[in-house]
């Protein structure tokens, strides 16, 4: 990290100063610098670009160790998901390999094989953890008839509005509304 650019030190020292937080200083600033050498790779050479990059990704570890982990309703998540319950070892469409085998860990709860030369990304493992607690929270919150929908919706079965009306011999509009209930009591959840 000696050998960063001096107008990058500055970047992403002034982001570090940003978070007032002088005992994490350290850990900011190796983490501002890794994404800042991430950004220039990706071809980023804009300062104001770079620091939205360092941001982010401060921001990111910052809150990560903070609060609950929100899983973001993606029109990539679920063609991805139903690949990783097929077997698929490749992301289907634009999503990059990286959160396709976060997804796959989330999912399958599933680690590959650590190189002697790799060192396992804590946040893999973490997030796992917390899409189970989301689960349990979910389970928790939730009567048994809208944690079955959950679970049939967005679970291992993966089932559609409509094959789980027909599961549960509910009729479609009986599913629609308790899903819209359903995502509006997890998204209160703390």
């Amino acid at each position: 990290m000696n050998d960063l650019d001096p107008k990058h030190r500055v970047i992403i020292e002034k982001q570090v100063r940003k978070m007032r937080q002088p005992a994490l200083a350290p850990d900011l600033f190796q983490i501002g610098a890794l994404a800042l050498l991430e950004a220039l790779d990706r071809g980023i050479t804009e300062p104001g670009y770079l620091g939205l990059e360092v941001k982010e990704a401060i921001h990111r570890f910052v809150s990560f160790g903070q609060s609950p982990v929100s899983i973001p309703d993606s029109s990539k998540t679920q063609p991805n998901a139903k690949a990783i319950r097929a077997g698929e070892d490749k992301p289907v469409g634009q999503m990059t390999q990286r959160t396709f085998d976060q997804l796959r860990l989330g999912i399958t709860g599933a680690v590959d094989p650590i190189d002697e030369y790799e060192q396992a990304d804590s946040r893999d493992i973490e997030s796992n953890v917390w899409v189970r607690q989301v689960w349990q929270k979910a389970e928790q919150k939730l009567n048994a008839t809208d944690f079955s929908i959950f679970d049939l919706r967005f679970g291992p079965a993966d089932l559609t509005q409509r094959e789980v009306a027909d599961r549960l011999q509910m009729t479609l509009r009986n599913v629609q509304m308790r899903e819209h209930a359903i995502k509006r009591k997890l998204g209160m959840l703390k």
